[in-house]
């Protein structure tokens, strides 16, 4: 869009100046030279604005691309944290002991406190009944 305008501008506008300047017998030599002269720099502007443009058109999509790469790494690191931070079920680790000594939950629960056969023997009364 801004290609056409552009040339719009340069085919229209500018060389419609510079074909009345050409045209016009009475008009002074210098006046035609500073006419001339103006419709270069416009030119010229026009050339280095659709240069920068297209610059900031390349940097404005490289950067949308960057932004696209960071959400997708933030959606993944996301992802994996919360599967990480999931504890586990009590019920799900009972039914992981082998099949042959099968185990209540309550056991897990009490094999987690880890006593020692000591602590554990001094706490049972034996023979008082």
């Amino acid at each position: 869009m801004a290609d056409d305008v552009s040339q719009q501008i340069e085919n229209n506008a500018l060389n419609m100046i510079v074909n009345f300047t050409d045209k016009s017998g009475s008009m002074n030599k210098e006046l035609k030279k500073s006419i001339y002269e103006a419709v270069s720099n416009l030119r010229n502007l026009i050339f280095i604005l659709k240069i920068n443009l297209l610059q900031k058109t390349e940097e404005n999509n490289t950067m949308r691309n960057g932004v696209k790469q960071l959400k997708d790494t933030a959606e993944k690191w996301k992802s994996m944290s919360s599967a990480r931070q999931s504890a586990p079920s009590v019920i799900s680790a009972a039914q992981d002991l082998p099949a042959v000594e099968q185990r209540s939950p309550c056991h897990l629960l009490v094999a987690r406190r880890n006593y020692s056969p000591k602590s554990f023997a001094g706490k049972m009364k034996f023979g008082t009944h």
